[in-house]
């Protein structure tokens, strides 16, 4: 039952009684229980409709490919699951706006590394392997010149090489879009509103244009639901983008 709750959650974009509250401990999960009733929140970036339904949409397929991954209750089902939730929140009607964006560029980000590392992950783990030496390297090259007259600036260049990824998030969403078979001028526009309202937001510049914010919620809610689709095996058309009126067939 709750499988089939969370799959009615996805198509429908808001959380589906029970609602359950989850405390994580160190060692993993060691409670899951009810809450009492509330208000839900929702929001209007849902993956299918009625028109898309009547343009290629398989809603029984799509809440039956939901449940098969719900029910495994495997490490990926959990995380998938949490993901959902968070850009549903993230998306509400009752988040403040540039709340809101930043949040879901937030959960794109993770969601895009999560789902990489599922599908992508092992083409990638030689070319890891040789950035990681390559970084090492460096480190060791800029750490022996931070006692010299420049010794801030190797400090600073020490600490960004350690953060430093062999693909950054933006390479990973391509490489998923290319794995999944999705058209990538149409998926681009996600990408695009990340890249734009990411860094600004997360260092205090101010969101001077509502209207963009929501255009850029629901391209990036758009994606990820797309995304999450492609994840699950389904095929068949979806919404992309609810504000300006996009859609997507998934083959």
């Amino acid at each position: 039952a709750q499988a089939f709750y969370r799959a009615l959650a996805f198509v429908h974009g808001r959380h589906t009684w029970p609602q359950w509250e989850r405390i994580d401990g160190p060692e993993g999960r060691f409670s899951e229980y009810a809450t009492g009733p509330r208000a839900f929140s929702d929001n209007i970036h849902i993956p299918i409709s009625e028109r898309t339904c009547q343009h290629g949409s398989d809603a029984k397929a799509f809440i039956s490919k939901a449940v098969e991954c719900f029910l495994r209750q495997d490490a990926f089902s959990k995380a998938f699951d949490d993901y959902l939730f968070l850009t549903r929140e993230a998306a509400a009607r009752d988040t403040p706006k540039h709340v809101g964006t930043l949040g879901i560029c937030a959960v794109f980000e993770g969601f895009v590394g999560f789902l990489h590392k599922e599908f992508c992950g092992e083409n990638e783990a030689l070319k890891d392997v040789e950035f990681e030496e390559a970084k090492a390297v460096l480190i060791e090259f800029a750490k022996q010149r931070v006692g010299g007259p420049d010794a801030t600036a190797w400090m600073r260049f020490v600490g960004l090489l350690h953060s430093a990824r062999a693909l950054r998030p933006a390479d990973k969403f391509e490489q998923l879009v290319a794995h999944f078979r999705l058209p990538a001028e149409k998926m681009k526009p996600a990408l695009d509103a990340w890249k734009a309202h990411r860094h600004p937001l997360a260092h205090g510049a101010s969101a001077d244009d509502p209207m963009d914010q929501m255009l850029a919620t629901s391209q990036i809610a758009g994606a990820i639901n797309v995304l999450a689709a492609a994840a699950l095996g389904y095929t068949g058309v979806m919404i992309l983008s609810r504000i300006d009126d996009k859609f997507i067939d998934l083959p």
